[in-house]
Formats: C-alpha cells, structure tokens, sequence
C-alpha cells in the first residue's frame, strides 16, 4: 500500500513528531511504501520527497502591516501547501493518506487537496485544534470550554492566544473558516488517541461514525530497551521530561518538591518558553533538590527514565495521552500524574503508579511519599505490573488495529 503521510513538522519537535516518526517506521517496516509531505526546515530528516515540501515558514519575521496580513491569509489558508501536495498526488498516485498536525504551516488547505483527488483520508487528532482555536482548551493557567460548541468567538474575547488580541482574533477567523469549509469533516476517520479526546470530539459535533479511540503506541526506540527491575537497580531520583510550559504544570511540581525536600531528588529535562523562569525560580527559593538538565535524547535520556525511581506528569491542562507515561512503564518506571485527559486512562493508581487531583500539591506530594514508602517488594511488583501494562502499545498491536482501518477506506473506494 502506498501511504501519503502529511505532518508540519519533518523533524522531532515534539510528541506528535515522536509519533510520526514511529509510524512512518512501522509502515515502512510492514512492507509499505511512505509518501512524505511536510514544511522545509534545517533540522529536517531526510526525504526523497522533499522537494514538495513546502517553504519553511516563520510568522513574524516580516514585520510590516502587509507582511502581517499576508501571514495571517497564509496561516489560514495556505495555496502553497495545497499546490504542492496535489502535485505529489499526481507523481505519487497513493491508495491513503495519514493527516497528522498541519494547521498554521500546511494548514487544513490539505484535505481539500486530498477530496479533490478523492485520496480515503485518516487524521490522528494530537490536539484539540478540531474544537478549540488556541488547540489546548487552556487559557491563562486554567482549563477552557469557552469555545466549546463552536463559540470562537471567545478565543478573541478572552486573548486565548499569546495573550494578544489581533493573534487571537486570527485565530477566530481561522476556526470559523475552516468550520464553513467544512475542512477538518473531509476526514474519512479520526483517530483519538484517547477516550477524553473521543468524548470532546462527540461533544462538540464530531459524528460517532468517524471516531476511533486508538491509544499511541511505544516508538521502538523506547520498546527494545531492556528493563529487567531484577538486574537493575533504581536510583534515588524523580523524573520530569517533556517541554516546559506552564500547561506542563512544573510550578505544582515544584510546590510539591518543597514539601518532601530531604526525601528524594527531581531531574527535569526540557526545553520551552518557561525554563528560564523556571530555574530562576529554584535559584531564587535555595532549593538543592532540583536539577536542569536541559535536552536530551536518544539512549542518554532512555537510561534517565530506566534509572528514575518513578517519572512525575503534573500536567494542569488535558494532556491528550501521555506518551511519557507508556514510555515509563516500557521501562519498569511507575508515573505519579495528574487526573487530567488521557493521564488518567493510562495510570493504575498504585498498581502501576499514583494520581493526584490536579494542580493538588498536598496530593502530589503525599504520592512522593507513598512511593517512597514502599518496600523493594511491593516497588517491584508496581514496576513489573508497567511492564505487563506497556505491551498494550506496542508498535505491533498498534499496527494490527490501524491496517483494517486503512483496508476498509481504500476498498470503499474502490468498490465506490
């Protein structure tokens, strides 16, 4: 089968990217071939099809009034992106397509690209971009539905984006566009990595036909490490990683660590807007509990997470899954989270780790203790029963529920 496999960003930036990447792998690796489509970038990885990648993109850097406006009608709607993928259908002539993150870069302009040539169409929903404009439901530190039902117009009224006005007013008429053109519908399906995500899809008008709750998988990188709590033993620390901003919720983790200083120590790895302030943070309150380690990748940050006593999701906003957590448990390493979207689908609460109400510091900080409290017998039990609850994501399972889907698309248009 031949996959047309469409995401912004053709280089690991984030969870989404994680995702992509492993995707494209375990389709390569069953025989497939894998079209590419994507944006331009030096940190791109490489592709044969990267010359219909479209011009790498920075808003902002024009800033004149018009450069500005041409921006705002390229964020919205992009003629580029749409020109060059059906350039690639026609070279490429693929049986699917995979919609991954596309709006702003590609923007939604690709799937009127793929109904035009009648290309079955998949799209994996990473955010919550279909119903919120600011794609997080979160707006100054606390959860939103204020858009909820179609309501945009409140992302402008409440400066849900980069607390601005005129950003959040494009951001309105980019929802309202799409939503006339009907442009996130042309999806044959949409994949819901988790309940919460299917339930809020359902809620704002999504029809159940085309939803499908189908977790994320564990990338092989994460599958093959070895993790036998037997051999291994655990060292004293916690682990944070992922990007830090203030959705992350590393403020409450922070509180939280205050309150068990003596107990253990917390590693954050990272990058994002918040570090800075964060660190100036630990600097200013004296604490000697807490260390940056900046970014990290590959096996350097696999024996973090081997290594880590447990790993911390402290998350204030709904995390959509969680792939920090399966990856932990990949690993035999309990997570401590918060009760927030697809957080709580994943974690057993103190059989494969503890959840704590979130933004609840006395709560967070009572699961470090409970962890901690625990003999080497019962750690290991909690560490085992990660593994046995890890091998629900493999890429494997992942692989044999997402081909039938594939199949009944490409055979309904053939049959059509």
């Amino acid at each position: 089968m031949k996959i047309l496999l469409i995401n912004k960003y053709y280089y690991v930036k984030g969870g989404s990217e994680t995702y992509f990447f492993g995707l494209k792998k375990m389709l390569e690796d069953n025989g497939h071939t894998v079209i590419d489509f994507s944006m331009e970038d030096e940190k791109n990885m490489d592709s044969e099809y990267k010359s219909y990648f479209v011009d790498n993109i920075n808003y902002g850097q024009d800033g004149s009034f018009l450069g500005k406006v041409k921006d705002g009608l390229k964020l919205i709607n992009s003629k580029e992106a749409s020109y060059k993928l059906c350039k690639l259908i026609e070279a490429t002539k693929p049986d699917i397509a995979h919609v991954n993150l596309v709006y702003h870069q590609l923007t939604p302009s690709v799937f009127h690209a793929l109904k035009k040539y009648n290309i079955p169409t998949v799209h994996t929903s990473h955010d919550y971009k279909m119903i919120c404009p600011n794609y997080k439901m979160f707006n100054k530190g606390e959860i939103c539905t204020k858009c909820a039902n179609d309501k945009y117009f409140n992302c402008f009224i409440n400066n849900c984006h980069k607390n601005s006005r005129s950003a959040s007013l494009l951001l309105t008429i980019e929802a309202y566009y799409h939503k006339a053109k009907k442009s996130y519908n042309i999806a044959d399906i949409i994949i819901c990595p988790s309940n919460f995500m299917y339930s809020q899809l359902l809620k704002n008008g999504y029809p159940d036909s085309k939803l499908v709750h189908l977790p994320n998988f564990i990338t092989n990188d994460f599958s093959t490490v070895a993790a036998n709590q037997e051999d291994e033993i655990k060292e004293d620390y916690l682990l944070y990683y992922g990007r830090l901003s203030e959705e992350k919720g590393i403020d409450v983790l922070l509180d939280a660590m205050k309150l068990v200083e003596g107990t253990c120590k917390l590693l954050i790895v990272g990058t994002g807007p918040e570090r800075e302030r964060l660190e100036q943070r630990v600097s200013s309150e004296g604490t000697n509990n807490i260390t940056f380690l900046g970014f990290k990748s590959g096996i350097e940050l696999q024996q973090l997470i081997l290594k880590a006593k447990a790993t911390v999701i402290p998350s204030i906003w709904h995390e959509v899954f969680g792939l920090t957590i399966i990856e932990s448990f990949s690993m035999g390493t309990p997570v401590i989270g918060s009760e927030t979207g697809g957080v709580r689908e994943l974690i057993k609460n103190r059989q494969s780790g503890f959840v704590f109400e979130r933004g609840n510091v006395r709560e967070l900080s009572d699961s470090i203790r409970l962890l901690y409290s625990m003999d080497s017998s019962s750690y290991l039990k909690m560490s085992k029963q990660c593994i046995t609850d890890a091998q629900t994501y493999s890429p494997n399972q992942y692989y044999k529920s997402l081909l039938p889907i594939y199949e009944r698309l490409v055979s309904s248009k053939l049959s059509g």
